[in-house]
């Protein structure tokens, strides 16, 4: 039997060496279970935000240049996670995917429409090989599935506690 991940020192290594979302999410809840229940949404959301900024930090430093999505999505959890920090209200923050799902979803849509530039091919077009007619299907299946997610979001804000929802 292959093992494909191994513990060592509290981090996980899998297949492509330390994954520091699971390092980061198991002290972020020893650290929350520690300042009570109340708090932990508020550690997680400023542990993600600098997590974030270190990641476009990261990206900048070995590529030289920084994805635009990645750039919007920063802003987002920055912007959210600030709200969410300044007021005390994990709303803010239970918003982000809906609003940054949605956003993404314009951005297909707009530029599809507007621009007549197909962005699912843009992005995929070296990675996978389709027929022409088939990437303005793929594009606006992408928009509706990132529409439906922030739908799902938005009910799932409505029905669960916030423990349930993280």
């Amino acid at each position: 039997m292959v093992r494909h991940h191994q513990q060592v020192g509290g981090l996980k290594l899998g297949r492509r060496g330390v994954d520091p979302r699971v390092y980061l999410a198991q002290r972020v809840a020893a650290l929350a279970q520690r300042v009570g229940e109340q708090a932990g949404i508020f550690v997680a959301t400023a542990v993600f935000m600098v997590a974030i900024l270190v990641a476009l930090v990261i990206s900048y430093a070995l590529t030289r240049r920084l994805p635009a999505m990645a750039i919007v999505s920063a802003i987002v959890v920055v912007v959210f996670g600030g709200a969410t920090l300044y007021f005390r209200n994990p709303t803010f923050i239970q918003w982000k995917p809906t609003v940054l799902y949605w956003l993404f979803a314009a951005i297909l849509v707009i530029a599809a429409a507007v621009l007549k530039k197909n962005l699912m091919r843009h992005l995929m077009g070296e990675q996978i090989d389709l027929p022409d007619h088939v990437w303005p299907r793929l594009n606006m299946a992408w928009a509706g599935f990132l529409f439906a997610m922030g739908a799902a979001n938005l009910v799932a804000m409505q029905w669960l506690s916030c423990d349930g929802w993280v």
